[in-house]
């Protein structure tokens, strides 16, 4: 009985020693999944968006009219799937009414910047985070 008494604080100890382990861990894999679901909505902000393009671009006579697509109405489209954090996502035309073997196409990206929560794992950066989409368009 007398052994026992020595014990009592070694596992206050190991708890002060495990927790910020464990919490830091924690905080990175939300950290990590929040920039996954950015990357995500911005995959497909970019993906509306060249949606957009390769419809509204050809005019009545099927030429490829990239003054069809304003930036306002680019935004609407593409951002409408994005709900709350359309807010710093900046969509923008990369080529618009570009040619190769398969024929006319438009590619979108989107684009924001990720602030981690994590200040200790990843130094307070904001990590800038892009993504692209092509999408051809149908120009007899």
């Amino acid at each position: 009985m007398t052994e026992s008494r020595h014990f009592h604080g070694h596992t206050i100890v190991e708890f002060a020693l495990i927790v910020p382990m464990f919490l830091t861990l924690v905080f990175a894999i939300i950290d990590i999944s929040r920039g996954i679901l950015m990357y995500n909505i911005l995959s497909n902000v970019a993906r509306d968006g060249a949606r957009y393009a390769a419809i509204h671009a050809p005019n009545a006579t099927g030429a490829c009219t990239p003054s069809n697509i304003t930036q306002s109405n680019l935004d609407t489209a593409a951002k409408g799937s994005a709900g709350p954090f359309a807010s710093g996502i900046a969509v923008a035309v990369t080529t618009a009414c570009g040619t190769d073997t398969y024929g006319t196409y438009f590619t979108i990206t989107a684009s924001n910047t990720f602030q981690p929560v994590t200040t200790l794992v990843f130094a307070a950066v904001s990590l800038p985070l892009s993504a692209s989409s092509k999408m051809y368009a149908y120009v007899p």
